[in-house]
């Protein structure tokens, strides 16, 4: 078996290949220098900065370049909330007395009602699937709910071995996952190749680290990020009904608004580090940014609270010394 290309990691200002190579901040992007062939890792534009490439692959992740060519804070939200000017609205919604209104008579995936999707062929706002029935494709499903194998299904419920599609539908509390070769729920095994650059990683879910040699799994197959997952969905979609918008990260978002905590959390215990976690956004990692992060999420704060049992030991300790100062 042939060697995997390895991605690496680049610090700012260094030479990286888009293809292969991951910028070491997370607020930074692989992008062509002007008039050349050559890439680098530059840090993503800022607020106002000029940018290229419409959408939010140059700017930082809570922004959006527009038809300006300007990143800004734009487009996030959605049908019914409360505006000031069209640019807050996700296109192709307008502000219209201080409403997110859609007025053409075929919608988007961004234009219809909370529990309803935009049914692609006659463009018509339809009825979400319920849990159970039949489904061709993710949005048609109970917001909450994935399409695996045609059926609307709750997240991680499928069995070992079932027919599946898509993540987050396998039981990632088993460390189980949808096998893309087999379509399949399969129990996890990383890859134990001594240097994958002579013998490709055997998971899909995973790529081959230049430094190391060794395989890296990018999305993290584990109870925490089932959890995590979870108290986020619970939060979008039985607390607050956040509707779909562009721009989800805007600190402007019903999600960032209402569900800060949930989102951070789903990004650090279900994705690798590299290319996807924004300090900007979301503040400083949490431990090594390449090693699986340890605190258990929780819905009020992503960073672990010491145990009641912690707490009662350390009293006990301090009961304990203050005794013996008594007797000496």
């Amino acid at each position: 078996m042939g060697g995997a290309p390895c991605y690496s990691g680049k610090n700012d200002n260094e030479i990286c290949d888009p293809d292969v190579d991951e910028c070491i901040n997370t607020d930074s992007i692989c992008r062509q220098i002007n008039g050349t062939g050559d890439y680098k890792c530059f840090p993503k534009l800022k607020l106002n900065d000029t940018c290229t490439i419409p959408g939010n692959t140059e700017c930082l992740l809570n922004l959006v370049c527009t038809g300006l060519r300007t990143c800004e804070d734009v487009e996030f939200l959605g049908l019914g909330e409360i505006c000031e000017r069209t640019d807050d609205c996700t296109s192709p919604l307008e502000c219209v007395n201080n409403n997110c209104t859609m007025l053409g008579a075929q919608c988007t995936s961004m234009t219809c009602p909370y529990n309803q999707y935009c049914e692609p062929n006659n463009r018509i706002c339809q009825p979400r699937i319920a849990l159970g029935q039949l489904c061709e494709y993710q949005d048609v499903c109970e917001r909450g709910l994935s399409c695996s194998d045609g059926i609307c299904v709750k997240p991680f419920s499928v069995a070992i071995a079932e027919d599946c599609s898509g993540l987050y539908t396998c039981q990632y509390n088993q460390t189980e996952y949808c096998n893309e070769n087999t379509d399949k729920c399969t129990k996890y095994a990383a890859s134990t190749n001594p240097d994958c650059s002579v013998n490709a990683c055997i998971n899909s879910l995973e790529y081959c680290d230049c430094s190391s040699k060794k395989c890296v799994n990018e999305l993290f197959i584990t109870p925490k990020c089932q959890g995590a997952t979870n108290e986020l969905n619970r939060c979008l979609f039985q607390f607050y009904t956040c509707p779909n918008v562009y721009n989800t990260y805007s600190s402007k978002s019903c999600q960032m608004k209402n569900c800060f905590q949930q989102t951070r959390s789903q990004f650090i215990y279900c994705k690798e580090y590299s290319g996807y976690y924004s300090e900007a956004v979301f503040g400083k990692y949490p431990g090594n940014p390449y090693v699986t992060p340890s605190p258990t999420p929780t819905t009020t704060s992503s960073e672990e609270v010491p145990s009641s049992s912690s707490n009662l030991s350390i009293l006990f300790l301090l009961t304990l010394l203050c005794i013996l100062i008594l007797i000496l």
